[in-house]
């Protein structure tokens, strides 16, 4: 992988959140501000590093997160805004030929969005681009791994009463990540959620 690529990526990503962040939070008012919690299906790769070989596993199973925002109507239905999310833990699922469970599991991961979108009938359609944090550890090995990338995806809201909205979103995670010994952990994986959340 070339590292240095990805970073530049990384931080190209980060600045176009920073500028996101500041014209979402610019004169913003109590009701832009929301939050709430989804339940996903995640899938991808969640290679095992270890001897220069990468054993060939996966991320599988449920994600539950708890997400907090803020959004600025634009002219003509446009809206922009600020997401952070928090992700509790999931499995990666061992290979089948395998005969130990080396597969690394997430122990935690934080997304930070910048969501731009426009309101199309009753619906909030939106894309987004950021940047992913988290830890992954395994059962075989007694070091954690942290991990960073750029996200990417999109989504779909509608209100289901005055405060309240439900939506589906979809993320996918581009990250990498070193432990001390210099083996290098990557993993590429999306999930599909529902979200229920709450507008003040």
């Amino acid at each position: 992988m070339n590292i240095q690529g990805f970073k530049t990526t990384a931080v190209a990503v980060g600045s176009t959140s920073a500028l996101a962040l500041m014209a979402a939070t610019d004169q913003a008012t109590a009701n832009d501000l929301y939050m709430g919690f989804s339940i996903g299906s995640v899938s991808g790769d969640n290679p095992s590093p270890g001897d220069g070989d990468a054993e060939d596993y996966s991320l599988t199973g449920e994600a539950i997160s708890l997400f907090v925002g803020a959004q600025r109507e634009l002219s003509n239905g446009m809206f922009t805004g600020i997401e952070l999310a928090y992700t509790g833990s999931f499995e990666g699922d061992a290979d089948g030929s395998s005969s130990y469970e080396y597969a690394y599991d997430v122990n935690y991961n934080i997304d930070a969005k910048a969501r731009i979108g426009r309101r199309m009938g009753g619906f909030d359609v939106y894309g987004f681009g950021g940047l992913s944090v988290g830890s992954v550890s395994t059962c075989c090995y007694s070091a954690d791994y942290r991990y960073w990338g750029v996200n990417l995806g999109a989504g779909a809201e509608m209100n289901i009463s005055e405060n309240m909205f439900a939506g589906v979103e979809y993320i996918h995670r581009f990250t990498e990540g070193t432990e001390d010994d210099a083996d290098e952990y990557s993993s590429d994986h999306g999930v599909l959620s529902l979200r229920l959340g709450y507008k003040f």
